[in-house]
């Protein structure tokens, strides 16, 4: 039986399952550019679906951990350093703030009084 999946899967699955005998073949591609990309974003919300979906401390560190390497897959693809994101949010942390205090923004009026 075959089953088509047609997902980004981390670089050695494949090999995984051979190894270990999960499947008795597989069939692969590697995508560029565009194509790449987007399936970099189809797995960014895949791994974000899992975040939330976690229940337990332990699955929510494996989740955020895969999360952590689809942003650093989307950073090299698009030659963004390490230190240029740590120093946007730093100063964006430093301008408006984290997401540490639970704000929620309930509504804005715009209508000038008076």
């Amino acid at each position: 039986m075959q089953v088509k999946t047609n997902k980004l899967v981390r670089d050695k699955v494949c090999e995984v399952m051979a190894d270990r005998g999960i499947a008795k073949s597989s069939k692969f591609r590697y995508a560029k550019g565009k194509e790449y990309q987007t399936y970099l974003f189809a797995k960014l919300m895949e791994e974000c679906a899992e975040v939330i979906g976690a229940n337990t401390k332990e699955q929510a560190t494996e989740e955020l951990a895969d999360l952590l390497e689809v942003v650093d897959a989307i950073r090299a693809e698009f030659e963004i350093s390490v230190m240029d994101v740590k120093e946007i949010k730093t100063q964006k942390k430093c301008e408006k703030g984290g997401f540490y205090e639970g704000c929620i923004l309930e509504g804005i009026n715009y209508e000038r009084e008076g």
